[in-house]
């Protein structure tokens, strides 16, 4: 498993099932080995969150957010990087928190705000998103310094 580097931000993409959330919860558990805070922000609000997630819950250093959508989640991300502290901080299915596609000028100003955030805090930012031409995943792609493909092939749900 690459290592993640300080103040950057790796993309993790691939279809359904591929094995996106395992990844970041991998990293998670390295994190928290080296007592490193993490913040995991959830964007699939379909259903409970991942069993996984929720054990990683009981160790004080991680904690899991649903925010309502990505203008909560980059504000909350924003102010927790603003506090330069390393750790490392997931964005478990990105795309279910953006609500346009492709992302709006906006959107990308924000995240453009917390990449300068991230690189100053020196956290390790990790993302999920499906593997999607033209999607997030794609736009996502240009401010990431890694993208790792963990293959299939989504169906766009």
């Amino acid at each position: 498993m690459p290592e993640l580097s300080s103040g950057r931000l790796t993309l993790v993409v691939g279809g359904e099932g591929a094995g996106k959330t395992q990844w970041c919860m991998r990293q998670s558990v390295r994190a928290r080995a080296q007592s490193l805070p993490v913040v995991w922000f959830d964007g699939d609000v379909s259903g409970p969150l991942d069993r996984r997630v929720q054990r990683a819950c009981a160790d004080p250093r991680f904690r899991a957010y649903r925010p309502t959508d990505m203008e909560h989640a980059l504000n909350f991300l924003l102010a927790w990087l603003r506090l330069r502290r390393r750790g490392l901080v997931v964005f478990d299915h990105l795309d279910a928190l953006f609500d346009s596609e492709p992302p709006s000028a906006a959107a990308q100003r924000v995240f453009r705000r917390a990449l300068g955030a991230l690189h100053r805090s020196r956290a390790m930012w990790v993302c999920s998103a499906p593997l999607e031409r033209g999607g997030w995943s794609e736009t996502m792609a240009v401010y990431s310094e890694r993208v790792i493909h963990l293959g299939g092939c989504s169906d766009g749900s």
